[in-house]
């Protein structure tokens, strides 16, 4: 894989086990590295005004002013020019660029990977802090983050129990909550989750830049999956079976409930009734879906390729498209196709055929098994081709040319 596409690129040269097993949501994490260009490839202080003279609107796109978040105005004709976030970065106001993962292409596939290793979803923002400035550094507190320092250097100034400690031998100035992370370095940052909320209650990062020259980084933000959310989508899949978690609650609730004892004595019953047969696989599988859907899709030029979906034969060698994960679910005899941000659904008797899809990261049309015709195997694939699911393997073959023996 190329420089910056995974989290091994990320963490170097931290082996991913020793992370995931020491590190992972239990400990802050700072890897200093004389490696100033390390991170220069996923974007840099020169893109950003191109990115945002090109943007229809401002949406996704704020400005720092000391611990405020400030939206700019929107939409033409009215919508902040860029001359005007010229002037703002000048008085001393970061940049933020939320949603990188869907504007610029080595972010997205660095955030691709990142989901499909973790099984969280990212968020990724780019800041540009200017000189002497001292700016919040990010939107939420509520999440784990890496912070990539892409050029530049930033202070940071952590307040205490927003994230977790850091390990006994850290950098000087960590367990201190001030840290200077300089090009090329890597923050991890995972969320405090501190008792009574704490961590919710504390302030944001700073972020204290030298007079000496601009600060860059990036904020991938994972978007954590608790065990809340697994128990909540085991209620979903108990109150599907129980009709009594579905009947509403008494006149006045939730405003307030009369005849507390007997309801709360009925919350319990029904909280036994919920949690009395767990369907550990249902539920995670409804998380796995979920998390599934959610994924970027990797920009590969395939509005190019639609004009030659009708040259699709049971000769022809397809593909699944550069971080197209394909899952597939079977129920009340309708079969789902879960792709990164839709789904197919269709007959049970398309079960076998989108397996193998699913399965099969190459193969050709003719070898896609089931009862099925010939044409019917034609159709399925132009189907997904024209989805966005499948492409040509091969890009001569889909210009009608002869492919090399």
């Amino acid at each position: 894989m190329r420089h910056c596409e995974d989290l091994q690129a990320v963490i170097t040269p931290m082996p991913v086990e020793q992370f995931v097993t020491d590190c992972w949501e239990q400990q802050s994490v700072f890897i200093p590295r004389a490696n100033a260009a390390l991170f220069e490839p996923l974007f840099r202080l020169e893109d950003l005004d191109r990115l945002i003279n090109l943007s229809f609107t401002n949406y996704s796109l704020f400005t720092f002013e000391g611990r405020r978040v400030i939206t700019p105005r929107l939409r033409r004709p009215n919508k902040t020019s860029i001359h005007e976030f010229y002037q703002e970065f000048s008085a001393g106001h970061s940049l933020a660029v939320r949603e990188m993962q869907v504007r610029w292409k080595p972010i997205a596939k660095l955030v691709s990977t990142l989901s499909r290793q973790s099984g969280f979803n990212f968020v990724a923002d780019v800041v540009a802090a200017p000189a002497r400035s001292r700016n919040v550094g990010l939107f939420a507190g509520s999440r784990s983050v890496f912070i990539l320092q892409l050029s530049g250097t930033s202070t940071w100034e952590l307040p205490p129990g927003l994230f977790r400690p850091f390990a006994a031998g850290a950098a000087a100035g960590a367990r201190e909550g001030r840290l200077s992370v300089s090009a090329g370095d890597t923050l991890y940052l995972p969320y405090g989750n501190a008792p009574e909320g704490a961590s919710l209650k504390a302030a944001l990062p700073l972020v204290e830049v030298g007079p000496e020259a601009p600060s860059l980084y990036l904020v991938l933000s994972v978007q954590r999956v608790t065990w809340a959310d697994l128990l909540e989508r085991n209620v979903e899949h108990a109150s599907a079976r129980n009709l009594e978690l579905r009947r509403a609650l008494g006149f006045g609730a939730p405003l307030r409930l009369f005849g507390a004892s007997q309801t709360q004595a009925r919350f319990r019953e029904l909280l036994g009734k919920a949690f009395e047969a767990p369907d550990w696989k249902a539920s995670s599988h409804a998380l796995a879906c979920e998390h599934q859907r959610r994924l970027p899709h990797l920009p590969d030029g395939h509005f190019a390729q639609l004009r030659n979906v009708d040259r699709v034969t049971l000769d022809s060698v397809v593909a699944r498209r550069p971080g197209v994960e394909a899952r597939v679910q079977l129920f009340d005899r309708i079969v789902e196709l879960l792709i990164p941000g839709s789904f197919y659904q269709g007959p049970e008797k398309l079960f076998l055929a989108l397996d193998f899809i699913s399965e099969t990261r190459q193969f050709q049309v003719r070898d896609i098994p089931g009862w099925y015709t010939d044409a019917e195997r034609v159709l399925l694939v132009k189907q997904f081709m024209s989805m966005g699911v499948l492409t040509f393997a091969h890009p001569q073959e889909a210009a009608g040319e002869a492919r090399p023996a």
